[in-house]
């Protein structure tokens, strides 16, 4: 098996790199609803926050390192992958654990009041850094930016020591550039709600 954990989260590309992950023998890890993490670990409901059966703690990456063990966690290569926020809100709105949500606004004044429709449609919701950075430090080895997803993959190929592979891309979203949902109002929600992975991972509007 290959020395490798990828810490999947939700509407960054996580469906292909699963499928890969699977085909090689990578151990990988979710959240809510999201397979293996579920199956193996167990995951709880407890005080609107998804937990370990073996940890307190709020951060995926956390969970993943109880379960696992903090020797293994270091010996293994860790990875994850992030999106812009603004292109990553609108595949939350456009996944079917918002389908009541009948407008791009509609949701933006949901996430705006922490009002979701369903545990899912919450966990989809997450912030990226609220699971992969503690105390401002990036806790996985790398990330995987969905804008250069299959440059950024062969990076992640090179360090673990197998050939580069085409990443299929799985569960594709069918909707138009992700800039004309916005108006002022939905990009000034986003941009607070996200405010944090915005400048972590040094993302703009409309890049």
């Amino acid at each position: 098996m290959v020395k490798a954990i990828y810490i999947r989260m939700p509407r960054c590309g996580s469906t292909s790199l699963v499928s890969f992950c699977q085909t090689k023998k990578v151990k990988y890890f979710g959240g809510w609803d999201m397979g293996l993490w579920c199956r193996e670990i167990g995951w709880r409901r407890n005080s609107g926050l998804f937990r370990s059966s073996k940890s307190t703690s709020k951060f995926l990456y956390k969970c993943v390192l109880n379960h696992v063990g903090e020797k293994a966690y270091k010996e293994n290569f860790t990875f994850s992958s992030v999106r812009n926020p603004y292109s990553r809100a609108v595949s939350m709105y456009k996944h079917p654990s918002w389908k009541s949500v009948k407008t791009f606004k509609q949701f933006c004044g949901s996430i705006k009041k922490n009002l979701y429709p369903s545990e899912a449609a919450e966990w989809h919701t997450s912030s990226l850094t609220e699971h992969l950075v503690d105390k401002d430090t990036l806790k996985v080895d790398f990330v995987i930016k969905l804008e250069n997803f299959q440059q950024d993959f062969n990076m992640v190929c090179d360090k673990i020591g197998i050939p580069h592979t085409k990443l299929p891309h799985k569960n594709r979203s069918n909707h138009k550039p992700y800039t004309q949902y916005y108006d002022d109002e939905t990009r000034q929600i986003v941009s607070e709600k996200y405010a944090r992975d915005i400048e972590y991972f040094g993302y703009e509007f409309g890049a």
